[in-house]
C-alpha cells in the first residue's frame, strides 16, 4: 500500500504534482511547455511581443522527504524569435540584446521547500512565488516570479508566472528612435503560461 505524503511535501508543489508521485519514487520528470508575453511602455505608444520557449523537462527529487525535496528545470528562449509585430522594432530589440553573441536567454529555477512560500489553494497548498534565475547577455540576475491560475491533473500541470524586469538593473540601455525623441520605458512585464505533462 501506497504511502500517502505529508502536507509539507503536498507544499512543496512547485512544478509538478508531487503527490502523483509515489512515496518510493526518487525523482519524477516532466515534459514542459511555455509561452511567454512582455509588455512595455514608450515615450508614444505601448507594445506587446511574445515568444515560445524551446520545449524543456522539469524534475523532482526526493519527493516525499521535505528535508532532501528539490525540484529544477532550465527553459531557453531564442531571441530571434522575439516577435513584438514589428519588423523595425524587432530589429532593435535583437540589436540591443546583442543577439548574434547572446543568442538566447534562459531561466532557470532550482529551489527546494524552503525557498516556497505556499498559499492555500482550491485543492490545497500551491506555491505563491518561485525564486529564478534570469541568464541575459551573459550575466545572472536573481528574481521571484508570482504564481497564478494554477491548475492540475494527475498527469498534467498548468499555471501562469509573472515578473517584472528593469532594463537599468539589466544593464540594458533602453532602445530609442528618431533621434530620441521616442525611448522605450524601464519597465518590462514578463508573463508566462507553463504546462508541464507527467513522461
Amino acid at each position: 500500500m501506497k504511502r500517502c505524503p505529508s502536507p509539507k511535501t503536498i507544499a512543496f508543489l512547485l512544478l509538478p504534482l508531487l503527490f502523483t508521485v509515489p512515496a518510493a519514487a526518487e525523482s519524477s520528470t516532466w515534459e514542459g511547455a511555455c509561452e511567454v508575453r512582455f509588455a512595455g511602455k514608450a515615450t508614444l505608444h505601448d507594445f506587446t511581443g511574445t515568444v515560445t520557449a524551446e520545449p524543456f523537462t522539469a524534475k523532482i527529487t526526493h519527493p516525499d522527504d521535505p528535508s532532501r525535496a528539490n525540484a529544477s528545470a532550465r527553459v531557453v528562449v531564442e531571441v530571434d524569435k522575439m516577435d513584438t509585430d514589428n519588423k523595425k522594432r524587432d530589429r532593435e530589440m535583437r540589436k540591443t540584446l546583442e543577439a548574434k553573441r547572446f543568442p538566447e536567454i534562459v531561466v532557470t529555477a532550482d529551489v527546494t521547500m524552503e525557498d516556497l512560500q505556499p498559499r492555500q489553494g482550491a485543492n490545497g497548498p500551491e506555491p505563491s512565488v518561485i525564486p529564478c534565475t534570469l541568464t541575459l547577455m551573459g550575466k545572472d540576475h536573481r528574481f521571484t516570479a508570482s504564481v497564478s491560475d494554477w491548475s492540475r491533473t494527475a498527469d498534467t500541470v498548468r499555471f501562469s508566472v509573472s515578473f517584472p524586469l528593469s532594463l537599468e538593473d539589466l544593464g540594458i540601455e533602453p532602445p530609442t528612435a528618431m533621434g530620441g525623441l521616442v525611448r522605450v520605458k524601464d519597465r518590462i512585464q514578463v508573463s508566462a503560461r507553463i504546462t508541464l505533462e507527467k513522461r
